[in-house]
């Protein structure tokens, strides 16, 4: 079953329809203003269409056709219409039918004057007189010849005369549509005997007369109401016509299976090339920062940098290198309450953190006073020179870099020109009207495909082998903070556990654990390592606990994430991850619209 033009006829009728309308408002102006109900151009019946084929095929083995069709129209008595609109196909199967128009006239041979358009695989003729109107019973003889009108399946030696005689385009009822298929002495020998009829909406199975006769065949159908059609199907033996390879519509294919593949090469080395390094593979739990790596330096490393600020405004509180106060705003919401942080002593961060103080106050004396408000642009902005100082950071000491190799680079190239090619044959195939629905949709998904590979193949900053020893330690403090309690103090008596030359105890204990919540907020824990501060502040408090202790659960994370700022500079963006390293014809049955040819057509 061949539905293909049955939709390319129904998307034609749309632009019918339209100039149709067009016409009808002008026309209908003058029977308005005198008061008369009017129905628009497309209200009048066909008593009947009458369709002669003859089928030829010509030295290069084309199979050629000259198509004389005779519609009998009936309008209405008042003036509405100038006359009729055809649409005849272009192209099929992605083969242009090399459409020629002979001549339009009346019943007794008189020429009508014609308006001939292209557009939408179709040429539209507009027939009649701008300035006149048709009334009652009228008849039109349209004479038109095409080329490479006979079709073959993909997979298939068969050929088929396979022709909608009216076509789904028209939303006008026709009365009696009747075809007559002239075939050849020559060709005679050559018919197959698969011939069939079909009437109705395109891809319906309802049977219509056909009819062998000495000349040919004849096929009939009555009643058709609108956008249903009479389709003839004659079948001829396997190489009884030359039939053009649409090469057009295999640069499509070529032009998508390329695309697949090239897609696939991309994950493949993006997967294996531009990754994170794997490491060592081997975590031992930890409980004390790496070396020359502060909690911005940090959040760089583990890809979470709206977690960065969160976790060095709650360094500094816990180092004591701070003190935080609130401002209540008199609100029921907490959020709406403004933070500040006032310096204490800087000395006792490491030289990474310093940095940090140092542009977050202004400077590192003591008594400094900054205030959190997130609506302050100038917070807002230093927040994001944090940021970017942190990247830098991490940049200098060769911890993340951009990753591309020969194959990325290709892939990009490869990509771009996908793309382009895609949307360059795109737009060639449908001005030449070789194209259908499921061949753009391919072209669309192969620029589509070709965009994907450059973004993947695109260089990303990611972790180095010397960021390996830091990341790694970065997860042995992870797995510290997720170790049961009983694990955790075992391990502090344990010198060799995280290399310390003394085991902590009492309220070295938790000032150490207090340490480690920046980290809980890095990994996302901040509310379960609370909870573990919390039952020891119950037995041991310390000079934060006031200060940590009543705020709610997710607090850092939630009220500091740099997120939240207003700026008015635009801030570096992150832009690196380090989370893990017409179809061919089917003739099989047949059915009405399944054909070439129909088209359809309207008044105006």
């Amino acid at each position: 079953m061949n539905r293909r033009w049955g939709l390319r006829t129904l998307l034609a009728s749309v632009g019918v329809a339209g100039a149709v309308l067009l016409g009808g408002g002008l026309a209908a102006a003058p029977a308005q203003a005198a008061g008369v109900v009017r129905a628009d151009t497309s209200d009048f019946t066909f008593d009947s269409l009458h369709t002669d084929y003859t089928l030829t095929r010509d030295a290069a083995g084309r199979a050629n056709l000259e198509v004389e069709e005779t519609f009998k129209a009936v309008f209405p008595d008042f003036d509405q219409n100038h006359g009729i609109e055809r649409a005849i196909p272009r192209s099929a199967d992605g083969r242009s039918l090399d459409l020629r128009v002979k001549s339009v006239a009346d019943g007794d041979g008189r020429p009508i004057q014609f308006q001939s358009s292209d557009g939408g695989g179709f040429t539209v003729l507009r027939i009649g007189d701008p300035y006149g109107y048709v009334h009652g019973a009228q008849t039109y003889v349209i004479d038109y010849t095409m080329r490479n009108v006979v079709q073959q399946p993909l997979f298939s030696s068969a050929q088929r005369f396979f022709y909608d005689v009216n076509g789904t385009g028209w939303s006008q009822p026709f009365g009696e549509v009747t075809a007559t298929l002239h075939v050849p002495d020559d060709l005679a020998s050559a018919l197959s005997g698969d011939d069939h009829c079909f009437q109705g909406p395109a891809g319906s199975t309802e049977t219509c007369e056909i009819t062998r006769t000495d000349a040919g065949f004849t096929a009939s159908g009555s009643g058709l109401r609108a956008n249903q059609t009479v389709t003839m199907i004659v079948g001829f033996k396997a190489g009884t016509f030359s039939i053009p390879f649409a090469w057009q519509r295999l640069v499509v294919w070529v032009l998508l299976g390329i695309a697949v593949l090239a897609l696939i090469w991309a994950i493949v080395v993006a997967a294996t090339k531009l990754g994170n390094p794997k490491g060592t593979g081997i975590i031992v739990p930890q409980y004390q920062a790496f070396p020359g790596i502060g909690v911005m330096e940090a959040a760089e490393l583990l890809d979470e940098r709206d977690r960065a600020f969160p976790a060095l405004v709650t360094e500094l509180v816990v180092s004591r290198a701070a003190q935080m106060t609130r401002d209540d705003r008199g609100t029921k919401k907490t959020s709406d309450d403004v933070y500040s942080l006032h310096l204490r002593d800087a000395t006792v961060l490491d030289d990474e953190d310093s940095d940090a103080v140092s542009t977050l106050f202004g400077s590192i004396k003591p008594g400094k006073t900054v205030t959190l408000d997130r609506t302050e642009p100038k917070i807002g902005d230093r927040i994001g020179k944090l940021l970017f100082q942190a990247r830098l950071s991490v940049r200098k000491q060769g911890l993340i870099q951009r990753k591309s190799t020969p194959a990325s680079r290709l892939l990009i190239a490869l990509g771009v020109i996908l793309a382009i090619a895609s949307v360059v044959w795109l737009v060639i195939v449908n001005v030449l009207a070789l194209s259908s629905i499921v061949h753009n949709l391919a072209l669309v998904l192969a620029a589509l495909i070709g965009i994907a590979i450059v973004v993947i193949a695109f260089p990303r900053e990611r972790r180095t082998e010397q960021a390996v020893p830091a990341y790694e330690h970065l997860l042995g403090i992870r797995d510290y903070l997720r170790l049961a309690e009983a694990d955790r103090l075992r391990m502090l008596q344990s010198p060799s556990g995280a290399e310390t030359a003394q085991a902590p105890d009492g309220e070295q204990v938790v000032k150490l654990f207090e340490k480690l919540l920046p980290y809980a907020i890095l990994f996302g824990i901040e509310k379960e390592w609370r909870e573990v501060l919390g039952r020891y502040w119950a037995t041991t408090p310390t000079d934060v606990s006031p200060t940590i202790g009543p705020l709610p659960a997710l607090f850092f994370a939630n009220t500091f994430a740099s997120s939240h700022y207003a700026t008015t500079a635009s801030v570096e963006s992150s832009s690196h991850s380090w989370s893990g390293s017409g179809g061919s014809s089917s003739f099989g049955g047949g059915s009405a619209g399944g054909g070439f040819g129909g088209g359809g057509g309207g008044g105006w």
